[in-house]
């Protein structure tokens, strides 16, 4: 399916007349399908919701931030979602001729997720801090910071100086150390392909 929706993007391209893409703020709405693997098994790969905000700078950078769940089935009728929140920054290589098909690559840090029915994954934990009730019982307040990276490539096509397509495929990787059996770490490795649309102000 990428290399279909990789050539049509190229068709297009052809096909459309020069655009120009903008610099600065854009904001954008993607479906991603994920396939998890490595320590996490039995999950069926899907497809979810993501969103995208980001700015950029000249020809040939952008910062972009990004948030998106997926839904995956596992043990027949049983379902687990894998949320993410990302910080990447793109290299942009515009194609001398063909002005509105924009190639790209990424790479960046993020925050995983992995929520089953009984229990959450998380990783990097840290004490935030300890409280106790009126009755005694003391409580730990935790919190889970960034545990994973990601990187990958991708390309733009601009249909106006406001509005481009965009398809992407993204190798994740991240570890689980809290809500595991045991506490015991867990690797992840989360193959997505992406596809959606940016607005660009």
């Amino acid at each position: 399916m990428a290399r279909v929706v990789t050539i049509l993007l190229f068709v297009m391209a052809l096909l459309v007349g020069s655009v120009e893409a903008k610099d600065g703020f854009y904001i954008g709405a993607y479906y991603p399908y994920n396939s998890i693997s490595k320590d996490i098994q039995g999950l069926e790969s899907g497809g979810g919701l993501g969103l995208r905000a980001g700015v950029r700078t000249g020809d040939h950078v952008a910062l972009e931030l990004s948030f998106f769940e997926t839904r995956h089935q596992f043990n027949g009728n049983q379902e687990a979602e894998f949320e993410g929140g990302t910080l990447d920054l793109k290299f942009l290589m515009p194609i001398t001729g063909l002005p509105l098909l924009e190639p790209f690559v990424f790479g960046g840090l993020g925050k995983y997720v992995l929520e089953y029915p009984t229990v959450k994954y998380r990783g990097n934990v840290d004490q935030f801090y300890r409280y106790t009730e009126a009755d005694g019982t003391v409580h730990d307040a935790k919190t889970s910071f960034l545990n994973g990276y990601q990187f990958g490539l991708g390309a733009d096509l601009y249909l106006g100086p406001e509005l481009s397509l965009g398809v992407a495929y993204a190798v994740r990787k991240m570890y689980f150390d809290w809500g595991t059996p045991g506490n015991q770490e867990l690797r992840a490795r989360v193959r997505s392909f992406e596809i959606g649309v940016n607005y660009h102000f």
